[in-house]
């Protein structure tokens, strides 16, 4: 019986942990365990659509330590951008250990 418990135990352990690996893989609603790379929308204005386009980033090196500055002001700057058109999303995710998302805006 106490064999019993033990493999039961260690299941659902396993699964415990699967399940909050998966989550720290996940970047969102669209997001691989292995692998990642997608582009998604953030948002749309009434504004005229423009031909400058600035990028800022961030990344999450092995669920550790997070750097960057990924805001929609950052890049903005970044593009020399007054009006906004357009804010996109950039996601590289790989095996959970490295990720990397971008803010694109575009405009005027």
């Amino acid at each position: 019986m106490q064999s019993e418990n033990w493999r039961r135990h260690a299941i659902v352990a396993a699964l415990a942990a699967s399940g909050t690996l998966q989550a720290c893989a996940m970047l969102g609603p669209t997001g691989g365990a292995l692998f990642t790379s997608v582009d998604t929308p953030v948002n749309a204005t009434m504004n005229q659509a423009g031909t400058r386009e600035g990028e800022s980033c961030s990344a999450n090196y092995f669920g550790m330590i997070a750097l960057g500055d990924g805001s929609i002001e950052k890049a903005r700057q970044n593009g020399g951008i007054s009006m906004i058109s357009t804010v996109d999303r950039k996601t590289t995710q790989i095996l959970g250990l490295y990720s990397k998302t971008c803010t694109i805006v575009r405009g005027r």
